[in-house]
């Protein structure tokens, strides 16, 4: 596999390429399937990447930035999670 900061050079630098209607929605697509794979490092380092290089263009940093601190507190969200915190049929089709 590439190294992360390969891929996200690749991924910042290609959005170029597309119709400027649709580089946020082509790189959120691409984060959201990238984000659930990648270390808390690598998403802080993705993170980084986003706002050093796409800042001055805020229509695709904000979208970006917003998915990436969701998937940030959506894993802070579940890490706190424990089974003692959650009902006992919690997850049961039958309840």
């Amino acid at each position: 596999m590439f190294p992360l900061q390969a891929i996200i050079d690749c991924l910042l630098a290609g959005v170029t390429r597309l119709a400027a209607d649709q580089r946020a929605e082509v790189l959120c697509e691409m984060f959201a399937s990238l984000l659930p794979q990648m270390t808390d490092e690598d998403v802080a380092l993705a993170r980084e990447q986003v706002i050093n290089r796409l800042w001055p263009s805020i229509e695709l940093a904000d979208p970006l930035l917003n998915l990436i601190d969701g998937h940030l507190e959506l894993r802070l969200l579940l890490h706190t999670l424990t089974n003692e915190d959650l009902p006992e049929n919690y997850g049961d089709p039958a309840e």
